[in-house]
């Protein structure tokens, strides 16, 4: 997966979180933010998305992590309580992070409905 597609859904990640709730504050560059250079991009993707497990932990007591497999070139995202744990294996660190983002914002959808 290369810059780009991180990118893409990265920006499908912040609409899902802001039909949420979720709001970058206001002392972050949001024009940055969404339109990052090829260079700093996946340090403003990351850094937005700190925010969001912080936000996630704050107001849905939800812990995301990232796990790198011992001998392997692959990596998980668990959340916790129990519940919500789904383990999928990814080739990036980036790609893991978005994904169980993605997904427990999808869980947190379903259970408001």
């Amino acid at each position: 997966m290369d810059i780009k597609d991180l990118e893409d859904l990265w920006r499908g990640l912040m609409i899902e979180a802001a039909l949420k709730g979720y709001t970058t504050p206001a002392n972050i560059d949001v024009a940055s933010l969404q339109n990052p250079s090829e260079d700093s991009g996946i340090y403003y993707m990351l850094f937005d998305c700190t925010l969001l497990q912080k936000w996630l932990r704050e107001e849905h007591d939800l812990h995301i992590s990232i796990d790198k497999k011992v001998f392997s070139d692959e990596y998980t995202w668990d959340c916790f309580p129990a519940k919500y744990t789904k383990a999928e294996k990814y080739h990036s660190y980036e790609e893991a992070l978005i994904q169980g983002l993605i997904n427990v914002l999808k869980l947190i959808k379903n259970e408001t409905t």
